[in-house]
């Protein structure tokens, strides 16, 4: 050993000796340690963060057709805005309209019902009038008379809820005749964007054939890993600011703020990466949030103690 090297050895025990010189482990990457910590949520007091979390859909859906028949109209493109119970599409419905027609007509006719109703009051006055007369002039009206002007107050009184029972009859079934008709109709659900057209004007679809899709932003849902260790500080309605992990050039931070409530905590844990999984739902009015991002969850878990102290 040179001279040197003795000289290096000898201060290198005196400095670990004397504390002057400390050594760190630094593991290898790829390491457990190194996946443990990018799982671990950074906490801070009072808060809750999760990284990676992604942005979803909540409002996305395709619209079927409910019965067999040849598309009249499919009025949107894609790209087109449509409102909540906006007819988007159409099957060609003749003959369930003309029944549709007929079943209203029948359920706005009560004519059965005032016909009953007069003849009731009729034979009602008539047997008054006969039974009066039988109080003035002894047997002015036999018996036999009397009882059967009865029968016929009591058969009309009878004719009027068969009258109002047919009425009823109709009107539900032209309420079944609507619901028919209703059916060769497509109507959005929600406010929302065309964002694939599948089907056209003249093409034959059968019962649940697909003619398109509509998609809304408005409101979005993130879901992130939260570690188990912080799970039950996490309850359903607790604020959660969501930020997109997007450069500043891009979304300025002014604008990479958006405000959402925690909708779900998972029940289960991860055995292997102990975690658990967290939903919240963030309101997108102006629609900057987009599906498929990834963002950052920050949790305010002093809210419940805020609660938790008021009861």
């Amino acid at each position: 050993m040179s001279r040197g090297c003795i000289r290096l050895t000898i201060l290198s025990t005196f400095l670990l000796s004397s504390g002057l010189l400390a050594v760190t482990a630094i593991p290898a990457a790829g390491q457990d340690g190194d996946q443990a910590a990018k799982k671990t949520p950074q906490t801070a007091p009072g808060v809750v963060i999760i990284k990676r979390a992604q942005v979803k859909l909540i409002d996305q859906v395709e619209l079927a057709s409910a019965r067999e028949g040849i598309l009249k109209f499919v009025e949107p493109r894609e790209g087109d805005i449509v409102h909540a119970d906006q007819v988007v599409a159409g099957l060609k419905d003749e003959v369930a309209r003309a029944e549709y027609d007929t079943a209203k007509a029948q359920a706005e006719n009560d004519i059965e019902v005032r016909y009953a109703t007069k003849a009731f009051e009729f034979a009602k006055k008539d047997l008054e009038k006969s039974e009066e007369a039988n109080k003035q002039t002894r047997r002015a009206f036999a018996d036999i008379d009397i009882q059967e002007k009865k029968l016929a107050a009591d058969k009309s009184e009878l004719q009027i809820e068969q009258a109002k029972w047919q009425f009823d009859v109709n009107k539900r079934k032209a309420d079944a005749a609507k619901a028919v008709l209703e059916e060769f109709s497509v109507v959005a659900p929600f406010d929302g964007m065309v964002t694939d057209v599948k089907k056209s004007k003249g093409e034959a679809v059968r019962a649940g054939d697909i003619i398109l899709e509509i998609t809304s932003t408005r409101r979005l849902k993130v879901e992130g890993m939260l570690h188990y260790k912080d799970a039950w500080q996490i309850k359903q309605g607790m604020p959660v600011t969501v930020t997109l992990d997007v450069d500043e050039e891009i979304l300025p931070a002014k604008k990479n703020s958006f405000k959402g409530r925690i909708k779900f905590v998972a029940l289960e844990i991860d055995s292997v990466a102990k975690d658990v999984l967290i939903t919240a739902e963030v309101e997108n009015a102006d629609g900057i949030m987009r599906a498929g991002l990834e963002a950052t969850m920050t949790i305010d878990i002093r809210s419940a103690d805020k609660r938790e102290a008021a009861r």
